[in-house]
């Protein structure tokens, strides 16, 4: 089966200051590369050669042979949701795989997510405590429940009331059908009525699955992964991302 790329991109990374006040947050370097480049080579060595960047903030500042890009117009008052729409073209025809661009992941796990059974699936970090410690003193005070019951999510993205709420992290990462975007829009226009801009995929997917005729399979991974939302993200990406 073959899979077209989406790599959602337009936000600044407001978080990490100084380091996104010329460049976007997706162009900041990690070992040597970018964090777009690093996903971009994740897809292309997963055989995943057409491969779409959705930019915003200082989209001029990206230049990948590999990529096209579509733009965000609205992105400075828009979310990440309203980035997947702007592929929604895409999406209503091809298989995809759609990944956040503040991500650092192996790219085995690419593989992994193309070929588990689904319409719309997500990976889950079972990793997130050894991470979540790093990065917070109360994990809780950052996480959002997660919860999964025969393969399938059925709670994500509201405040927990304890650990046991959180059976794993969404990371970032997504496969869609063409029969799973079909499913998506209409909730979209049934439940939002059309109206995303302030809505993220996390949220979304809150709603989206609290509605029991729509399914979201969930594959867990036991692999490194990090995410950067500030700089000591990116420190603690350095120290302990396995290479």
């Amino acid at each position: 089966m073959n899979y077209t790329g989406i790599i959602l991109a337009a936000g600044r990374g407001s978080r990490l200051k100084k380091k996104t006040e010329i460049l976007p947050k997706c162009l900041i370097n990690f070992r040597g590369s970018t964090l777009l480049k690093r996903v971009v080579s994740n897809f292309i060595e997963n055989k995943i050669n057409k491969i779409y960047v959705v930019v915003g903030y200082k989209q001029n500042k990206i230049f990948l042979s590999e990529i096209k890009k579509i733009k965000n117009l609205n992105w400075k008052n828009s979310s990440i949701m309203r980035s997947l729409l702007c592929c929604r073209k895409i999406l209503k025809k091809k298989n995809c795989i759609v990944s956040y661009s503040d991500i650092i992941y192996k790219k085995k796990i690419i593989d992994i997510l193309k070929k588990t059974r689904g319409d719309i699936v997500l990976l889950s970090n079972n990793n997130w405590k050894k991470l979540w410690k790093l990065r917070f003193s109360n994990p809780l005070s950052d996480l959002e429940t997660f919860k999964i019951k025969n393969n399938q999510l059925i709670n994500i993205g509201e405040k927990p009331d304890s650990i046991k709420d959180i059976q794993g992290q969404y990371m970032g990462l997504m496969k869609i059908t063409p029969n799973g975007w079909k499913k998506i829009q209409n909730h979209i226009s049934t439940y939002y009525k059309n109206k995303i801009d302030n809505l993220d995929i996390t949220n979304f997917l809150c709603t989206f699955v609290k509605n029991k005729k729509n399914k979201i399979f969930v594959k867990k991974i036991k692999s490194s992964w990090c995410e950067i939302d500030n700089q000591k993200d990116l420190m603690i990406a350095k120290k302990n991302f396995e290479k």
